[in-house]
């Protein structure tokens, strides 16, 4: 087993901003990020318009920043897959496909992952036209021309405006009778003509249907079906910490310290939901100071 002084797991924002603390105050981390690129869910989003000092993008540009980020201060990613955190004797230990590494401290920041869709055929279509993700549709070639999304929420609306900017159809599916999300994006959906929503909607399944997909659904107990190019599910995000002992998943939220010596929870993964960029910077910023100083601490002791 070899041994660090502090393991950042996810290059998010929250992973990011962590890591170049950690560098600026004089300790290089580990970074380890299961896609190996910085950005994390960030890079789904339509437009980043609230974070102070920095004029309205998208997420493949803040992305694209934060690997200038990670570079100028010479931090590199790892490609790795975490599969636990442990204590051994006293001592953090992190078991990963690079390899069972130890760990002065510890700053988890694997974000979330989505509410799957429960229908037929979503598990056997998944990446195959149906994704929970929308830059898997923006980065094909060519961009879907007609595109379901299901879901009311922040990430679908984010979503749609996304696909639309693209030049896609979008037809958003909602199971609620109304769209759950600020008023900035409600207004901007419903101005873009390139946007068509229908409420009330239970999905029934997902199908091949030649060269696009038809979902089949009810509304108002009224049989329908959609054919288009591609669908994508934003219905919910739940933390990401499965590779954390079972103690220390869904504890206090109020802070990004646990109850296990080193190890922190940053970013969506404390909070357990889709999140804002500033709050995920700020989480990373905190635990990074907090490990710095507790393991130049030790070393001094």
């Amino acid at each position: 087993m070899r041994s660090t002084s502090i393991i950042i797991v996810g290059a998010g924002p929250a992973g990011c901003a962590a890591a170049v603390q950690c560098a600026r105050m004089g300790v290089m981390p580990v970074l380890l990020d299961r896609t190996g690129r910085p950005g994390g869910l960030i890079g789904n989003a339509w437009s980043v318009e609230n974070y102070p000092g920095l004029e309205p993008m998208d997420g493949r540009e803040i992305s694209n920043r934060l690997r200038e980020f990670l570079d100028r201060f010479r931090v590199e990613i790892v490609p790795a897959v975490v599969s636990g955190i442990r204590r051994d004797s006293g001592h953090l230990v992190v078991d990963s496909s690079e390899g069972v590494i130890g760990a002065g401290a510890v700053v988890v920041a694997t974000g979330t992952r989505p509410v799957l869709l429960e229908a037929p055929g979503s598990e056997e279509l998944r990446g195959r036209g149906f994704c929970y993700e929308v830059r898997e549709l923006l980065e094909a070639d060519p961009v879907p021309e007609r595109v379901a999304v299901i879901g009311g929420g922040e990430a679908a609306l984010d979503y749609s405006l996304s696909l639309a900017g693209a030049g896609a159809g979008v037809t958003l599916l909602v199971r609620g009778a109304t769209l759950q999300a600020g008023k900035r994006l409600i207004d901007l959906v419903a101005a873009d003509e390139n946007i068509s929503i229908r409420y009330g909607i239970g999905i029934g399944s997902l199908r091949r249907s030649g060269e696009g997909m038809t979902v089949t659904f009810s509304s108002e107990e009224v049989e329908d079906s959609l054919h288009c190019d591609g669908v994508v599910a934003a219905i919910g995000r739940e933390t990401a910490t499965d590779h954390l002992p079972e103690e220390l998943r869904g504890g206090d939220t109020a802070t990004v310290g646990t109850g296990w010596e080193g190890l922190y929870i940053v970013g969506d993964a404390r909070l357990g939901a889709l999140g804002q960029v500033g709050i995920a910077v700020g989480d990373g910023l905190e635990a990074a100071m907090a490990a710095v100083s507790l393991v130049k601490g030790r070393d001094e002791s």
